[in-house]
C-alpha cells in the first residue's frame, strides 16, 4: 500500500482518538499501518513533527467545519463548539495542545486561516484573534476540567462535566462580552477620528 504524509496523520489521529495520547508512537503507528517504524522517517521526521501535525490537522477539521455564518457571533458560537466537539472526543486533546509547539510557518498559516475566516466580518482583527484565543482557551479548560483525574469532581458537581448546551450558554456569555468590548472599541475609534 502506498502511503502519504496525510494517510499517515489520519491514522495517528484514529489512534488518538482510540487510545489516548501516551499510545500515540511512532511504533504503534507503523503496526497499526503494517510496515517498519524506521518507514515512517520517509514521511515524519519524529514524534514531535508527528503531534504537531496531528494537531494542526484537528484544528484545521474544527475550522473548515464551521457553516457559513452571517455574524461574527455566529461564528464565534460554531467555532467554539466545533472546538468542544473535537476535544470531547479525544479528551487527551488538551494534553496534545500544551506539548506541541508549532513551527513559525504552521502558527502563521492557522493564524491567516483564522483571518479569512475573521476577516468579512469587518473587526478589528487585534481583537477578533483575541476573541478566537478566548474561545479555545475557555472550551479547552472546559475539556480539561471534565477529564480531571478520578471520579469525585464528576460525582460530586455536574458543573465539571458540560455538556452541549452547556459549552453553549457559556459560549453566549462570553460572546456577549466581547460584544461589549468591540462596541466600546468602536466608539472610541469614532471618538477619536472626530
Amino acid at each position: 500500500m502506498k502511503l502519504n504524509q496525510e494517510q499517515i496523520v489520519d491514522e495517528a489521529i484514529r489512534l488518538l482518538h482510540e487510545h489516548g495520547l501516551k499510545q500515540v508512537t511512532l511504533r504503534n503507528l507503523a503496526d497499526r499501518l503494517e510496515m517498519k517504524a524506521p518507514s515512517l522517517f520517509w514521511y515524519i521526521k519524529n514524534k514531535d513533527e508527528l503531534l504537531a501535525l496531528i494537531d494542526e490537522k484537528i484544528f484545521r477539521q474544527c475550522i473548515e467545519q464551521i457553516p457559513p455564518c452571517s455574524t461574527w457571533q455566529d461564528w464565534a458560537r460554531h467555532y467554539g463548539l466545533s472546538l468542544w466537539e473535537a476535544q470531547s472526543m479525544a479528551p487527551d486533546i488538551p494534553n496534545l495542545i500544551t506539548q506541541v509547539n508549532l513551527g513559525r510557518e504552521t502558527r502563521e498559516s492557522l493564524y491567516q486561516l483564522l483571518y479569512d475566516q475573521l476577516s468579512p466580518f469587518g473587526l478589528d482583527m487585534t481583537l477578533a484573534m483575541k476573541l478566537q484565543s478566548s474561545i479555545q482557551a475557555m472550551v479547552t479548560g472546559w475539556t480539561v476540567l471534565t477529564n480531571v483525574p478520578g471520579k469525585h469532581l464528576r460525582d460530586i458537581d455536574q458543573e465539571f462535566s458540560p455538556l452541549r448546551d452547556d459549552i453553549s450558554q457559556a459560549l453566549d456569555i462570553l460572546i456577549s462580552g466581547w460584544e461589549t468590548t468591540l462596541e466600546t472599541h468602536t466608539e472610541n475609534l469614532k471618538k477619536g477620528a472626530a
